[in-house]
């Protein structure tokens, strides 16, 4: 995966190569955004712009009202006409980095954070709930029919309450249980997925207190704990849930703090809203690719073949490119 715009934004002179690639007439405004016509489509206007501001969390970003947006690295991709993006992030280190202090960055970053970074909320541990299962280590077929491993079972705790007819999906949040959601095998309640009391759906992400592996620097993200929990016994470690297809800022902001984000929601309409919010929420921090819900034969990622997911998740737009 890329890392220059993420691990060394500051030190890209954005403001110089913007002008030494294209041959145009500009103008900046107050908020440190540089404007000019698109040099993407046939623009007489001054619809493009891109952020100069360091300080400014968008430096580096822009943004057509025709064309949609990016970084300094797809901009420098396509109008120096290379092939791949890593092609592009080569150029830009050789031509305009290779004489930085790095020392002198470092203080730089820290100091800019310090200054302009917003306060970022963080969840305290008395505002949660606090639980145990009741029910540890019963298994059931439904969990390997839906393609559970026993070592996702024995990880996430997943466990069949007999009294209740459901599989248990507990969710921990800093190594403590704050609730769970029962999945029904009755099909005589009012929902498929029932929540415990108080249970921090919309604060908090499944499998949120993963980090990445393996040198690894994504993250992916699903709708439902199952999902991440089969994902998980297959081998993709770095897969988080946002219990369903409703986002909000609060969940996205526990993601900040990962360079690169794949987006996979279900294939429906709900899916589709919900990579819409989620995309809104982290392009400005993180760098989104998505799987294109075209591409996934059904609804769920765990309905894809296993054996295919990796190809699906090499098929992923970076979201400059998609379109839903």
């Amino acid at each position: 995966m890329a890392r220059l715009f993420q691990d060394r934004r500051s030190k890209i002179p954005v403001n110089q190569i913007v002008k030494d690639i294209l041959d145009a007439e500009f103008y900046e405004d107050t908020r440190g955004e540089l404007w000019c016509p698109c040099p993407f489509h046939n623009d007489r206007n001054p619809s493009f712009s891109i952020n100069i501001n360091p300080s400014s969390l968008k430096y580096g970003l822009y943004h057509c009202f025709a064309c949609g947006g990016g970084n300094i690295v797809n901009f420098t991709q396509q109008l120096k006409g290379f092939n791949t993006y890593e092609e592009a992030e080569e150029w830009i280190e050789s031509t305009y980095l290779s004489n930085i202090d790095d020392e002198w960055d470092t203080v730089e970053i820290l100091k800019r954070i310090d200054d302009s970074e917003p306060l970022r909320k963080t969840l305290k541990d008395p505002d949660l709930p606090h639980y145990e299962v009741s029910h540890p280590g019963n298994k059931h077929p439904w969990m390997y029919k839906q393609g559970l491993t026993d070592e996702a079972i024995e990880h996430f705790q997943i466990t069949y309450d007999k009294d209740k007819e459901g599989i248990i999906f507990p969710h921990e949040v800093k190594k403590k249980i704050v609730g769970w959601q029962t999945r029904d095998l009755t099909g005589e309640k009012r929902a498929k997925y029932l929540n415990t009391l108080d249970f921090p759906k919309s604060s908090t992400l499944y499998h949120g207190d993963c980090e990445c592996h393996n040198d690894s620097d994504y993250i992916i993200v699903v709708e439902s704990p199952k999902t991440a929990a089969i994902m998980w016994g297959i081998g993709y470690n770095n897969v988080v849930a946002t219990f369903g297809a409703s986002i909000n800022e609060e969940q996205m902001r526990l993601l900040w703090k990962y360079p690169n984000i794949f987006l996979w929601f279900d294939n429906d309409e709900a899916g589709a809203k919900a990579t819409r919010a989620a995309l809104n929420l982290l392009k400005d921090h993180c760098e989104v690719y998505i799987v294109p819900p075209v591409n996934v034969p059904k609804g769920d990622p765990a309905d894809v073949p296993y054996e295919d997911w990796e190809y699906y998740l090499n098929k992923a737009q970076y979201y400059v490119h998609w379109r839903g």
